[in-house]
């Protein structure tokens, strides 16, 4: 199974969001490779929509990597 590594950056709060000098966000995260930067974003979004008035986020790929042993359904 290929997933690739996102390096996530954002923001996610109450206040007004003016750029990435307010970022309070930054993590890497493992996804199925099946995924685009887009739908990596949203995915994000959606979460964070539901706790935050304000979001914002930025998707990067770092790489792109094969496991071994777990197959996809």
């Amino acid at each position: 199974m290929k997933v690739n590594i996102w390096h996530i950056t954002g923001y996610t709060g109450r206040s007004d969001y003016d750029g990435s000098e307010d970022d309070n966000r930054d993590f890497k995260i493992a996804m199925d490779a099946a995924f685009s930067k887009a739908d990596i974003e949203q995915i994000m979004l959606n979460y964070w929509n539901k706790f935050y008035e304000n979001v914002a986020v930025k998707a990067e790929l770092i790489e792109t990597k094969e496991i071994e042993g777990i197959e996809r359904r």
